[in-house]
């Protein structure tokens, strides 16, 4: 099973393998009482929940750490003999909160939760030590601080399942021994004791397996959506993708430059736009027969598009035997060196064309140049019959040529 890697962005791309998992998970928690995971998901489980895990743990132990000396106020009414005693014993233990809250997030899951179990196992006996300090004859009641630190610790701090048995466990051994030691109705405390303990343990479960689930369902509607996503990625492609080239198509050619003209940060800048055409290729057709038509139009198209000079240039099939180049950011001098390494690479191609009246023996293109700077909510159109005028100028000065057409914008 493959989990993806911590420097992944889940729901960015599909992972059929986690996707798969996930579906066997959700399946397996709704078919059982589980609320654990294997060992690979709970650690892509423990690292995506880090953050929130951590945030709630500070946010949980402050509020604890408050009500923890909240309490002593109770001392008033069940332990008033002891004075300030039961305040000092809360005060000196408020360094745990400080404890779990500074360190805990910095720890290992497994350290975490158990530095959560030892913290709150301490501070609930320190709650049934107080009890212990005084002969007032209501002190056993001063037992319910214990009772309701231990409701806190597995509902509202909520450590994962297994350390909040192993902290239950250990409180309530603790307190019900002091609880029958302090006096004659330990044995009811140990009953309510033992009560509370197994309502707030299956909360306690409750919670954490409900957002074990929620948490699988979350991951697998990321997924699906990153499937649609890519889905509807791949027909936009499709869609814009010349299918015998492999180049941009007319449409794909058309939103590149809307788009170029309706954002504003492109305002001003400097565009050539080159339209190729192969020269005399109805005879080609004629003499080799499509296919090998075909075959010269995919081999013209992979020639433009190595020669490009960034992946912001975008080359196009316009249509027929013309293919477009867009580039940004060059001056007529560049562009024109541009095109003339375009025709002279297809010429270097040595595709033969036996079919032509000019008597050269192989392929050759013509290509129109127009430049201008781009202005915002104009069009493309200007560019266009700038650069198909010189397209007309090359094929009437003999084909196999470059000429430029200088437009006042674009």
């Amino acid at each position: 099973m493959l989990i993806p890697s911590e420097s992944a962005e889940r729901g960015a791309t599909l992972d059929p393998d986690f996707m798969r998992h996930l579906e066997a998970e959700i399946s397996r928690f709704k078919r059982s009482r589980t609320a654990t995971f294997d060992d690979a998901l709970e650690r892509h489980y423990e690292r995506e929940t880090h953050e929130a895990r951590t945030r709630d743990l500070n946010i949980t132990m402050m509020l604890g750490g408050i009500c923890f000396l909240l309490t002593a106020l109770t001392d008033i009414a069940f332990v008033p003999d002891i004075g300030f005693d039961g305040v000092l014993i809360r005060v000196g233990a408020l360094p745990l909160f400080l404890v779990v809250i500074v360190f805990g997030p910095q720890m290992e899951p497994m350290h975490r939760e158990m530095l959560m179990v030892v913290a709150g196992t301490v501070l609930v006996l320190l709650l049934a030590y107080i009890p212990l300090l005084s002969s007032a004859p209501q002190a056993a009641l001063s037992f319910m601080c214990a009772i309701f630190a231990i409701a806190f610790g597995n509902t509202t701090v909520v450590p994962r399942f297994r350390h909040a048995c192993i902290f239950t466990a250990l409180s309530c051994i603790g307190v019900g021994a002091l609880s029958i030691y302090q006096g004659p109705y330990g044995w009811a405390i140990t009953i309510e004791l033992l009560l509370v303990g197994l309502f707030t343990l299956f909360a306690n479960y409750r919670i954490e397996r409900g957002a074990r689930l929620e948490y699988l369902l979350g991951e697998h509607e990321k997924q699906r959506a990153a499937g649609l996503s890519a889905e509807r990625e791949k027909l936009k492609i499709l869609s814009e993708t010349d299918a015998l080239t492999g180049v941009a198509n007319r449409a794909a050619f058309n939103n590149y430059w809307a788009a170029l003209y309706a954002d504003p940060a492109y305002a001003g800048r400097s565009a050539a736009l080159l339209l190729l055409d192969v020269d005399h290729f109805k005879a080609y057709n004629d003499h080799y027969g499509h296919i090998a038509g075909d075959d010269c139009l995919r081999a013209v198209a992979s020639k433009i598009s190595s020669t490009l000079r960034n992946e912001g240039d975008l080359v196009a099939r316009y249509g027929g035997e013309e293919f477009v180049v867009c580039v940004l950011d060059v001056s007529p001098a560049q562009a024109r060196i541009m095109a003339k390494r375009l025709c002279g690479g297809i010429r270097a191609l040595q595709i033969p064309h036996d079919g032509r009246e000019d008597g050269i023996g192989y392929l050759t293109v013509s290509i129109g140049i127009a430049t201008g700077e781009i202005a915002v909510h104009g069009s493309i159109r200007e560019l266009i019959a700038a650069a198909d005028e010189a397209l007309y100028i090359a094929k009437n000065n003999g084909r196999n040529r470059v000429e430029v057409a200088l437009p006042d914008a674009a």
